[in-house]
């Protein structure tokens, strides 16, 4: 994952089919799969986070046939919404299971995710 360009009002980032599972999964994890206590506070808005699930789901249909690296566009609300998703799902999900519900996919590579969600955070305060 590379933020490729970035301003005041959104980043363009570059990744993987890999790292935009990853953010999907965990969307979906933190929207269905398990409970999160103060969603609003750990995560975000949850109508909004909804939205971006569906979001990526669609993006994840075009971007099949396409191959990698693929190119989004979201600003910092959405970058920490896609962060604290994937935080929560790393926390609630032990590595022995996370490849099962993560499509087939290392936490290592979650963790990864979350670093780079993290820095382009930082950088942008």
């Amino acid at each position: 994952m590379q933020i490729i360009r970035r301003n005041e009002i959104e980043f363009e980032i570059e990744l993987s089919l890999e790292q935009l599972l990853v953010i999907r999964q965990s969307l979906g994890e933190v929207c269905s799969g398990f409970r999160v206590v103060d969603f609003e506070e750990k995560i975000g808005d949850e109508k909004f986070t909804r939205l971006e699930l569906e979001r990526f789901r669609r993006i994840f249909d075009e971007s099949e046939h396409k191959g990698s690296p693929l190119v989004l566009l979201a600003n910092a609300g959405q970058i920490a919404i896609y962060r604290n998703a994937i935080r929560e799902t790393c926390l609630e999900i032990d590595e022995w299971g996370f490849s099962t519900r993560i499509a087939g996919l290392p936490k290592k590579l979650a963790e990864d995710v979350l670093a780079n969600l993290e820095k382009a955070l930082c950088d942008a305060s």
